[in-house]
């Protein structure tokens, strides 16, 4: 997500780190950092990560350790990251967020709040 937000806003390489923090967070700055220094590694070790991911904890922590990984396979696009993202979801969870139909990352996040919220009745 933070490599097609770079591009998207043709963000020049020396602004990378600053701009990325800036826009998705501490934990944006830690990767992209570690990415300056010790080079982008092997795409298909994160893709392999990202095909495996399964939800452990909460949504947020979840869609987090995804987009970590979904920056570093940046020839993958959202449609396919999309059910990779689906298929990470906690069972409970991903069944009724998929009844929802969202066709987005950012769409199927919300929507999984909702879900968790409306289920748990405390915040995820």
């Amino acid at each position: 997500m933070a490599n097609r937000y770079i591009r998207s806003y043709r963000i020049p390489p020396h602004e990378h780190v600053q701009a990325i923090s800036a826009h998705f967070g501490a934990d944006a700055s830690v990767w992209m950092n570690a990415l300056e220094h010790f080079g982008s590694g092997n795409t298909s070790d994160f893709k392999a990560q990202l095909s495996h991911l399964q939800q452990q904890g909460t949504v947020d922590e979840f869609f987090t350790e995804f987009t970590k990984l979904s920056c570093r396979a940046p020839d993958w696009s959202d449609a396919d990251l999309w059910p990779m993202f689906c298929g990470g979801l906690k069972n409970e969870l991903r069944h009724d967020v998929l009844a929802m139909g969202p066709r987005s990352l950012s769409l199927t996040h919300t929507s999984a709040h909702g879900v968790m919220r409306l289920s748990l009745g405390r915040s995820v």
